[in-house]
Formats: C-alpha cells, structure tokens, sequence
C-alpha cells in the first residue's frame, strides 16, 4: 500500500520527512499526509518520489517494497522523454550546417562524420542519423570527383 510504502522506504533510508519535502519543494505536511494515507501524491510527485527514493514507481504503489533499492541515477527515467529530448532548433541548425557542409571540400566529410559520432548519444529521430550518412556519402562522392 502506497503510505506504509513511502513510509518504510523513506526510513530504510534514513531519510527525514522534512529532507524528503525540501527535495521535492513540498511541505512536510503534505509528505506526512500522504505517509498516513489522508491524502495522495499527484503523477508529477509520484514520479518525483520514485526518482528521489531510487525505485520504481511500481514499489511505491504496489503491496511488497523491493529489498534492495537501487540509487536515484539507476532508476529508469518514468516520464518517457524520448521524444523531447533534444532541441528541435539545435537539429534544424545541425541539419543546415550538414547540407551546406556537403558541397564544400572536404568539410562536409568532417562535419558529417563529427555529427555522427558527438550526437549519437542524443535522443534525435533515425531519419537525422540517415540524413548524417547520406550527407557523409554524397561529401565523399562531391570530393572524390574533383
């Protein structure tokens, strides 16, 4: 149940009601009335509670709590940010700079590649990393044949 579970866990943790509510900028109140079952925490606290405890949402709700929590940077991000996780004006300006960059000598090889390999870790749609290889391929042929 939901405030035994925020309850155990913040104590197995060694935690203070009013650290938990300074984390999450929320009173100490509220955390009490959740912990006590007068109140419960919206999505958006939810998640901020998984985050900050270390464990999934499913072990703040569900009946059993994990025995081992795991630390806040291991728990997998709930807010499913895959989408929005880049800037849409940041790959308009790499997507610019790679086609300009493919017809001049040599740089359009170097900025193809350089894109590819710093920004393959960034949650871009696949349609941009083909975009980088297309441009890689047409800057080698542009400079191959001059």
């Amino acid at each position: 149940m939901l405030k035994n579970n925020l309850k155990e866990i913040r104590r197995s943790k060694n935690i203070s009601q009013e650290e938990v509510a300074q984390a999450l900028h929320i009173s100490r109140q509220s955390l009490s009335e959740w912990e006590n079952q007068r109140g419960n925490p919206d999505p958006e606290n939810l998640v901020a509670l998984s985050k900050f405890y270390g464990v999934p949402i499913n072990a703040l709700i569900d009946e059993t709590i994990p025995t081992e929590c795991t630390a806040p940077d291991d728990v997998p991000d709930q807010n499913n940010t895959d989408k929005t996780s880049y800037d849409p004006n940041l790959m308009i300006l790499y997507v610019t700079v790679l086609i300009v960059s493919t017809f001049i000598s040599f740089i359009g090889i170097g900025v193809s590649t350089v894109l590819l390999i710093k920004l393959r870790k960034k949650k871009f749609p696949k349609i941009f990393y083909v975009l980088c290889i297309v441009c890689l391929v047409a800057s080698f042929l542009v400079n191959v044949q001059v």
